[in-house]
């Protein structure tokens, strides 16, 4: 079952930021303020022995950038990372850590940015790095990556001197600005940055770590050489597995790998090389003719196809392989013809090993009847399968921006592509992880018609049955739902997206109809179909909860949470282990953090939250509950499943069952009925409220 994961909040740039004024060569050290985090308190006070911090000339979601110098007088970009900025420590000490690691790599390549100094300040709550600075630019950037804007498709121009570096105006230069400035640019210069950026990464990559977010702005000329900046998301390989980044340089499986990172530099090579965005990918120039050396530009794109292909196993495996075939274009080799012989040569020996294949097909056929994975079905329309693992990208966020991109993506495809079935099915789990962030039941008009088209289209795939399960449990025909849903985690996928939503979605039903230990089998299953979707993650440890085995729960809730820190879910969720495990303090602190990612700062909620710890201070547990029923008592229209949960935690039998009885003929609850801890499964009056609404089978 897919639920909701609300997305948090945006980082908010505070207009009135103070700036110092531009002091001179070998003034003494300068302190600054931090732009508050917007939850409030005061702002941190920042400052970088031996530097003067003169301006700020750049801001992310945890930092800012700003311009110093020394007492040397040598400009420099300091980048500090504020402590308040993060809704955990987890996070911080991890992006601490990678900076420490990346800190003796950097210098010892020309394509990697040099970090020439590491300061930490525990008590103001902020860390610090020095590095060399970009070159001066000529237009300040537009730092929207996501604008999808057309580039200009002009001829480039030459390159005119570095301009002076004037504090007061100084933007860097970043390939951003200059693709901005210049358009399209020469293939050669195409290549020879590709070959510095190939061997930077094969460097990093070499050393452990992954960069995870090359895009053109954060490639930046000191100089005149390319290098990749912006190191704040540089982590250990195999342990990079939050879904960072920026949309069309993010593989589908996510970034946090070699692979990743190779496709992204694919996309800037390809909008380098053709003045097109990377949402056009792998679309050529329509004037390609008259592109003066245009047939070197097909044989780079051979290498751009590679990079960027959709399925793993047929990208370049390393940074090494990449460059190396780029060397080959700048000797003037071609590697489409290389390419054509190693096709032959590998059809000769497939013809040689054919009477072993035939051998071996009933064992193959055996194997896949097992539940091996299947192949994932692929467009003939080479922009659908993009679009769809785009969408599915947004879809394991489910943020209700994320969502809302994800819609827009899947409805493109199925314009291109009609008989689709992972965009439909895309659309469907769109519409449902919707209903579950807004809390909206009334969604049965859009499923019920997308899951009519994805039965008519592929009445023999595993999508199909699911979208009608969940047609029929949203109008709570369960027992029709389950057998579905079982039905739907035994037939054949279109992708691998579509098989673990199978195991999850009937781990789901059987979960909330009472059987956590076989929804347990099937969420494993899920989670292996898909490893690297935190739904998947948090789901896996819901019936750990129910089985009150609350450390395993709150593994795999914070694993979630890893993958993808906007899963305001999982935030939730973990209150309710740390409720039934008499840590209210902690799940009070938990429910709001998530609420926080819901809808930012709120008066009336902290205020709530506020009530609750001064209860939990002045009765402990009992008092908690008591005043948690207290205030859903209050709230108009109340909360009927609340207030029965809170009347049973309280011992009041009669009352509880009531407000159930009312939330069940109201249908207005969300479901956890079946496994939530307050419930006596054993009680033949909880039993009888179960049977009458079809939960327990």
């Amino acid at each position: 079952m897919l639920v909701r994961s609300m997305d948090d909040l945006m980082q908010k740039r505070v207009d009135n930021a103070p700036e110092p004024q531009i002091g001179f060569p070998g003034a003494a050290s300068t302190s600054v303020l931090l732009n508050p985090h917007p939850s409030g308190g005061a702002a941190t006070s920042v400052m970088v022995p031996d530097h003067e911090l003169l301006r700020m000339i750049g801001q992310g979601a945890y930092g800012e950038v700003w311009l110093a110098r020394n007492v040397m007088g040598t400009y420099r970009a300091i980048k500090v990372i504020s402590r308040r900025q993060f809704e955990d420590e987890r996070p911080y000490e991890r992006e601490f850590t990678g900076i420490q690691k990346f800190e003796p790599v950097s210098r010892s390549h020309e394509g990697l940015v040099d970090l020439l100094q590491i300061g930490r300040n525990d008590e103001e709550g902020y860390f610090y790095y020095v590095m060399e600075l970009a070159d001066p630019g000529e237009l300040r950037e537009n730092e929207d990556e996501g604008s999808g804007a057309r580039m200009n498709e002009s001829e480039s121009r030459s390159h005119p001197p570095a301009p002076v570096l004037y504090p007061e105006s100084y933007v860097p230069k970043t390939l951003r600005a200059e693709l901005r400035r210049r358009g399209r640019l020469p293939l050669e210069e195409c290549i020879t940055l590709g070959l510095t950026l190939t061997s930077a990464l094969e460097h990093l990559h070499k050393n452990g770590l992954v960069h995870r977010d090359i895009k053109p702005s954060n490639i930046i000329f000191v100089e005149g050489t390319p290098k990749l900046a912006d190191i704040g998301l540089v982590a250990d390989i195999g342990e990079a597995k939050s879904f960072v980044g920026t949309m069309g340089y993010i593989p589908p499986e996510g970034p946090g790998t070699v692979q990743a990172d190779l496709f992204s530099l694919g996309k800037v090579l390809y909008e380098m090389s053709t003045g097109r965005d990377r949402q056009d990918f792998p679309q050529l120039p329509p004037d390609l003719r008259e592109i003066p050396n245009h047939a070197a530009l097909i044989e780079l794109n051979e290498v751009l196809l590679r990079a960027c292909d959709s399925e793993s196993d047929r990208r370049y495996q390393s940074a090494e392989e990449m460059r190396e075939d780029l060397e080959l274009l700048q000797r003037g080799h071609s590697i489409k013809s290389r390419r054509t012989w190693s096709k032959r040569l590998a059809a000769c020996r497939k013809t040689a090993l054919w009477g072993g294949l035939v051998a071996l097909a009933t064992t193959a056929a055996l194997f896949f009847a097992r539940g091996l994975p299947e192949r994932e079905m692929r467009s003939a329309i080479a922009e659908v399968n993009d679009l769809v693992a785009q969408g599915d990208f947004c879809l394991k966020s489910s943020s209700e921006e994320r969502l809302v991109q994800a819609k827009a993506l899947f409805q493109r495809a199925i314009e291109l592509d009609p008989t689709f079935v992972p965009a439909h099915f895309g659309l469907f789990s769109t519409y449902v992880r919707r209903g579950a962030v807004e809390g909206n039941s009334d969604l049965q008009v859009p499923l019920q018609s997308i899951a009519s088209n994805l039965i008519r289209i592929a009445p023999n795939l595993s999508e199909s049955r699911q979208a009608a399960a969940m047609v029929h449990w949203s109008n709570w025909r369960f027992r029709e739902a389950v057998a579905d849903a079982r039905l739907a985690s035994q037939m054949p996928a279109a992708s691998k997206e579509g098989r673990a939503c199978a195991h999850g979605t009937y781990g789901w039903m059987l979960l909330e109809t009472g059987k956590p230990e076989a929804a347990l089998v099937e969420y494993r299953l899920a989670v292996k179909a898909d490893p690297a979707d935190p739904l998947q993650q948090h789901h896996l440890a819901n019936p750990y909860f129910a089985l009150r085995k609350f450390d395993l729960a709150l593994e795999h809730y914070q694993r979630s949470i890893e993958l993808e820190p906007r899963q305001y879910f999982a935030h939730w969720l973990k209150g309710k282990v740390y409720e039934d495990m008499g840590r209210f303090m902690e799940a009070i602190d938990k429910f709001e953090t998530g609420d926080r990612m819901v809808d930012g700062e709120n008066t009336e909620a902290k205020h709530y939250y506020d009530q609750l710890r001064e209860a939990v201070r002045q009765g402990g547990g009992k008092r908690y509950w008591e005043r948690r029923l207290e205030l859903a008592l209050a709230k108009s229209p109340p909360t009927y499943y609340n207030i029965a949960t809170y009347y049973a935690r309280l011992g009041d039998k009669p009352d509880a069952y009531r407000w159930l009885n009312i939330a069940c003929e109201k249908k207005s609850f969300y479901f956890g009925l079946m496994h939530d801890l307050c419930w006596d499964h054993n009680d033949p009056e909880f039993q009888a409220i179960a049977r009458r609404i079809g939960l327990l089978q």
